[in-house]
Formats: C-alpha cells, structure tokens, sequence
C-alpha cells in the first residue's frame, strides 16, 4: 500500500542517515557494520515495497536459501576439518606437515621420473644401435625421436631434480606463502565460525533477508489465492509506469516549447539577417515578420519632438498610391527601452501608427507621409519658420520700423514643420522679413 512504501521509505533514510553518522564518526568497526546492515536491510525492504517478488523471485529466493545454507556447512566442515580436535597452533602445524608431505611426494616423483627417463635414453640407445646396424629408415627415424624425446624428459627431470635439492628464494618464498595463506584461510574460518554463533554474520543476514522475502513471497501467495492476482499486481505497476511516463512526456513537451522560436502571429517574412551558424547577441533583429491582413506604420520621430507624443494621439497620412486621399491614423506605441535579463538596454526607436488600412491596392512597404497633431491653439499669431532667426538663445525677428530695417525680439511658442507660434514681440499687421 501508498502507506507501507512511505513507511519503507522512511525507515530507508534514516537507516541511511544512521550509517553516513556511523562511517563518518569515531564509532567501532562493528557498529559501522552494524548499520550497514541496517541500512542495507531497509534498502530491500523499500524495494520489496515498491515492486512486490514475482513468482520466479520467490523461487530464486527458495534457492538462494538452499545454496546459502549449503555453503555454511561446507565452511563449518572446512573449519571443522581443519581444526579437527587440537587448537588453532596444532591445527597450523597439521597444516606445515602437509605441505611438506606434499613437497617430499613431489620430490619422490620428480627422482622416479629421472629414473625413468635414465631408463629410456638407455633403450633409445640401444634402438638407435640397432637401426644403425640395418634395420630400417622407418625404424631408424623412430629411434631418433624417441632418443631426442628422452633427452628431453632426461633434462626436465634433472631440472626438477635440481629445483627441488636446491630451491631457489622464490621457492621458498612461494612455500612460505603457502603455510601464511593456510594460516589466514584459518583464521577465517574461525572468525565465520564466530560470526555464525554470534548471530551477526554476512550469511546469517543474508538467511535473515531471505526468510523475510520468503515469508514475504508466501504473504503474496496467500493474496494470490484469495483471488488478486498477479495479473493484478503486474497492471496496477503498468499503470504507474504509465502515468510516470506520461509526466516526463509532458515535462520533455514544454521543454521542447520552451526552446522553439514562435511566432506572435502568422503572417510573411520580410527579412532574414545572417545565416546558420552565426552568433546573434540578445534582442538583435535577424527575422523580420508582417501581418499582411493587419497594416501598420513603422516611424522614426526625432527625439526633440517625442517628449510631445502620447499613445492615442490622432494622426493623418498620405500614400503617394493614393493621391488627395488623407488617412486617419493613431500612436499605438512610442519608442522606449527595454533592460534585459542581463542588465543589457535595448532601444526600440519606432513608433508605430495604426489605423484603418484595409483598403484594396495597399501593400507592404509602402512608403507613407506622417503628420501628428501634438497641440491645437486657436487664433494665435505665427509667421513663417523661417522668418526666425536665433542667437545666443534669445529669438529675433526682422520687422520694418520707420523706413529702417530692424531685428526685434519675439517669444515664441508652438511650432510645426513650416510656421512658428508668436507670443509677444510683433503685432498683426507688421511687415516682416523671411526667407523663401
């Protein structure tokens, strides 16, 4: 069950916990072996919890046990073998003794087999005499072999011989390995021994595990024949396996979203900047997308007049398309900065009009003339722009006084493209002077 999991996995990680304090503190080996028993034990137990035994498990645990509990007899006997009724010296010293039984029956063969070989090189011999006499190529070449094959055998064993009337360090070295390897092999098997009566063995755990599997198993059994089966069980992890991953497939889908370029809206590419392969820095244009179906103007304002731009301000424009035609237009977005993610100030310097301009024949790219009305003054005083004349700061306009030409100072106000707005200095009426 939900619970049972959430209890196994909980008692998984504090047995862990418990072994990472154990290993890394001043603790004693047994105590750190201790809880890696621990910790090992929780480990199955989470894992038996979250995929129950299957019927072959249940039966390689069956003969995990069998082969396990054959294997302690075969240690005990080992053990009991090699003490047999002495103590732990006499038992080393049975040990030596057959090492040197074994030495001098080696030594016993290798001066039989020296025997031997003398033996035949004296009947090669006398073959080969024989064959020398007349008797036959066959037989003459068989003579030789079996004379070249007895020296062989002559020089091997004279080797052997000599090995062992005179060994070498190594030899000895090799033999005393031998007796240490016994004493070790002891030693062992008296700590195993130890371990098996004291209950606290690698195997006797191993027995533990396998019991609790076993009985584990048999609880499944019991499940099985009360009507759930395995079927059961294997649909219900299928089913889980189905939902995990559709989770991932729904984890990798947004990733994947979240690494594709997307369009805001369909429509024709304009321009393409660069190719495959080139690095582009953030906010750099590369791709240049247009809504046929939805016009809009692209302008470029220059910045003394943008402080008087708003959004919603009206507009007019012509298209050379379509003379005496004025349109009707409005700001939809002045131009700004924006600071990326990583502090970087991008400028957008359009300022985009929108407006109704759906009729038939325009296109994209289409150039189109721009007036905004930034402020509306009724019954003012204005002359020509270029009848202005500024000088250190201060505004003039050349008038007509008396006959004599004379530049007079003016306040000026609002101004557009072609004329400029007199605020004091002039009256209605005068002449002026201004350039074409």
């Amino acid at each position: 069950t939900a619970g049972q999991k959430l209890d196994a996995k909980n008692a998984y990680d504090k047995a862990k916990l418990d072994y990472d304090a154990a290993i890394s503190g001043s603790g004693s080996d047994e105590a750190k072996e201790k809880a890696g028993i621990v910790w090992q034990e929780a480990q199955r137990t989470y894992n038996d919890a979250l995929l129950p035994a299957t019927d072959a498990e249940v039966v390689a645990a069956r003969a995990n046990v069998a082969t396990t509990r054959r294997a302690l007899l075969t240690i005990e006997q080992e053990l009991a073998e090699t003490l047999g009724s002495g103590s732990r010296a006499q038992a080393i010293d049975a040990l030596a003794a057959a090492f040197r039984n074994e030495y001098s029956e080696d030594l016993a063969v290798a001066e039989s087999a020296l025997a031997n070989a003398n033996t035949d090189l004296a009947e090669a011999k006398y073959e080969l005499g024989r064959v020398e006499a007349g008797l036959g190529t066959s037989a003459e070449q068989r003579a030789r072999a079996s004379t070249e094959a007895a020296l062989e055998n002559l020089e091997k064993a004279q080797s052997s011989l000599l090995a062992l009337t005179n060994p070498s360090d190594s030899d000895i070295a090799a033999a005393r390995n031998a007796i240490e390897v016994s004493r070790i092999t002891l030693s062992n098997a008296e700590g195993t021994l130890n371990e098996f009566e004291a209950g606290e063995s690698p195997q006797d755990f191993d027995l533990v595990i396998l019991r609790n599997n076993l009985e584990s198993a048999l609880d499944t059994l019991k499940r099985y024949d009360a009507g759930e089966s395995a079927k059961d069980y294997d649909l219900t992890i299928l089913r889980n396996n189905l939902e995990q991953a559709k989770i991932k497939l729904t984890r990798l889908q947004e990733q994947t979203f979240e690494n594709q370029v997307v369009a805001p809206f369909g429509g024709e590419i304009t321009f393409v900047r660069g190719k495959p392969g080139d690095q582009v820095a953030a906010y750099q244009e590369i791709i240049g997308l247009a809504n046929p179906e939805r016009l809009i103007v692209e302008a470029i304002v220059p910045e003394v007049d943008q402080p008087s731009m708003s959004v919603g301000q009206p507009t007019e424009l012509t298209i050379d398309a379509f003379p005496g035609v004025v349109f009707d237009g409005r700001v939809a977005s002045l131009p700004r900065n924006i600071i990326s993610s990583t502090g970087q100030t991008v400028k957008i310097p359009e300022t985009i009009i929108d407006g109704d301009f759906s009729r038939e024949g325009m296109d994209l790219g289409m150039l189109v003339r721009l007036k905004i009305v930034v402020q509306i003054k009724d019954d003012v005083m204005k002359v020509p722009l270029t009848a202005v004349r500024t000088v250190n700061n201060r505004d003039f306009v050349e008038t007509i006084i008396d006959g004599q030409r004379r530049s007079l100072p003016v306040t000026v106000g609002i101004r557009s493209d072609t004329e400029i707005e007199i605020l004091d200095g002039l009256e209605a009426g005068q002449q002026i002077y201004a350039s074409p």
